[in-house]
């Protein structure tokens, strides 16, 4: 899973820094060209993968998504509600930390580095949280991202200037802990529907994430960004109970283990 996120966030590194770039050789009027980007890796993509083999599913395969649901339940409560408490800080650095940092004084192009900062260190913090949660367990790595995370965003608010790049630098490497690990063990919980399985962890995600921006971005109007970042962190530290649900080993794995 680490392996995984680590493309995902090496595209979101690359996205300010292209975007500020377009912005000032092209003006915001041209930013439309960067659509031959995603044209070009399409087309990639389908000469690439249009011959790769895959099994075809035959019928009755799996589990129904019923079963697959239920075989899920035992870990949708703590996955759904850390998924929720992460939402507002989330938001804070992903939706944002650019406009915050303009506000304080920072140029855009400063703004979009600070962004693909982020980034580029969360692809690293993914894929160390991936390798410390198989060797040292799930429950250690998704601790340390909770509590470690706010921490690192009070030291952010509290500092000004170049001083926040680094500090930036070590919020990316908290961050993708806990989305690392919990992917994984939803998988893990319902290895007969997979897909379904991923497909409601990434639901709950991008439902989270869109109604903390809405919620941070009211708090930001109301109080100020400052305010709204804090109090992203503040929610993230009182969800850090819910780790004791999270369980030491995937459910499928406890089935196996007790019928043996």
């Amino acid at each position: 899973m680490g392996f995984w996120l680590v493309g995902g966030y090496l595209g979101l590194a690359l996205g300010p820094m292209i975007v500020v770039s377009a912005v000032n050789f092209l003006t915001l009027e041209g930013t439309p060209w960067l659509m031959i980007g995603g044209w070009l890796g399409s087309l990639i993509l389908y000469v690439r993968l249009r011959d790769v083999p895959g099994p075809l599913p035959t019928h009755g395969q799996g589990n129904s998504w019923r079963e697959g649901l239920q075989a899920m339940r035992p870990i949708l409560a703590p996955v759904v509600g850390i998924i929720v408490a992460r939402g507002l800080l989330m938001s804070a650095m992903l939706t944002f930390l650019p406009t915050f940092l303009t506000e304080q004084g920072a140029n855009l192009w400063l703004a979009g580095f600070s962004l693909s900062v982020v980034h580029v260190s969360s692809a690293v913090g993914a894929l160390l949280a991936g390798s410390i949660a198989d060797r040292l367990g799930r429950r250690l790595v998704v601790s340390i991202s909770m509590f470690s995370a706010p921490l690192l965003m009070f030291v952010f608010l509290g500092v000004g200037g170049t001083v926040r790049l680094p500090v930036l630098l070590m919020l990316g490497l908290a961050v993708p802990a806990t989305q690392v690990v919990l992917m994984a063990l939803v998988q893990e919980s319902c290895p007969e529907n997979r897909a379904l399985a991923n497909g409601v962890f990434m639901s709950v995600t991008f439902i989270s994430e869109s109604a903390g921006a809405v919620v941070l971005g009211i708090l930001g109007d109301l109080f100020g960004l400052r305010p709204a970042f804090a109090t992203g962190a503040v929610v993230l530290l009182l969800g850090l109970p819910l780790v004791l649900l999270v369980p030491v080993e995937s459910p499928a794995a406890s089935q196996v283990t007790g019928a043996q």
